[in-house]
C-alpha cells in the first residue's frame, strides 16, 4: 500500500467508528502543532469471495 499523492506513509487503524479513528491522532504533538497532517479512509470488508472461488462454469 503506498500513498497516493506522493511522499508519505500509510498507517492502518483499527477503529470502531470513523469519528473514533478520527480523534486518534488528534493526541499526536506533530498533528497539533500542524507539522503532519492525516487523511482517513474508510475500508468495507470485501463481499465478493464466493465469485473468486466459484467453479468456472458458475462464473
Amino acid at each position: 500500500m503506498y500513498p497516493s499523492g506522493g511522499p508519505g506513509a500509510i498507517r492502518l487503524l483499527d477503529a470502531d467508528s470513523l469519528g473514533a479513528a478520527a480523534s486518534t491522532p488528534s493526541g499526536l504533538r506533530l498533528v497539533a502543532e500542524g507539522i503532519i497532517e492525516f487523511e482517513l479512509i474508510e475500508l468495507h470488508a470485501f463481499a465478493a469471495f464466493g465469485l473468486l472461488f466459484a467453479a468456472d462454469d458458475a462464473r
